[in-house]
């Protein structure tokens, strides 16, 4: 299958009830080649990933930036027969900052529960998704299997009264029955 769902799900095969290995087959190249599946079950992928976004915005941040510089000094006011390279010099400089969101009206938080929500969303729809493709195609296949039976039951049965058009007419040319009982 593309991904699984959740570890529940993926117990959830019920289809392999039927005892049915063509069914099995039938069933993982449906869920494999489905696009709607497909797509919500990437639209569950982002709508998780924006879940831990919203929650990852309300821990403390940290940025750390380094600078690091090559200065050489004017020499104007030096001696001119002093070494050159005494007027440079490197300059290294760090930042560190820390900033932490504050959330006094909770509005942090209903992002987080919202986000969350729309996660628990995707995925029930990616769910409901597999279960309607697995379910549509379960019954599509008992269908055409109770459609089977009922074509060959109808031939045995057109057989059947051949047979019996068959005997009746031999019993009519001996003379134990009329035209009218054929």
């Amino acid at each position: 299958f593309l991904m699984p769902l959740d570890e529940d799900l993926s117990k959830a095969d019920w289809w392999q009830q039927f005892g049915s290995p063509a069914l099995d087959a039938l069933v993982v190249r449906a869920l494999n080649a489905n696009n709607d599946l497909a797509a919500a079950e990437a639209s569950l992928r982002q709508a998780r990933e924006l879940a831990a976004a919203a929650a990852g915005a309300s821990l403390p941040q940290v940025d750390l930036s380094l600078q690091a510089q090559r200065i050489k000094a004017s020499r104007t006011y030096s001696n001119p027969l002093s070494d050159p390279s005494l007027y440079l010099y490197s300059l290294n400089s760090g930042q560190i900052s820390v900033s932490y969101p504050l959330d006094l009206f909770g509005a942090g938080r209903s992002r987080i529960a919202s986000a969350r929500a729309a996660a628990e969303v995707a995925r029930f729809r990616a769910i409901a998704a597999r279960l309607t493709i697995v379910s549509n195609l379960v019954s599509d296949v008992i269908q055409q299997a109770s459609l089977r039976a009922q074509i060959d039951a109808a031939r045995d049965s057109v057989g059947n009264n051949r047979e019996i058009l068959t005997m009746m007419q031999r019993r009519q040319q001996i003379g134990a029955i009329g035209a009218a009982d054929v």
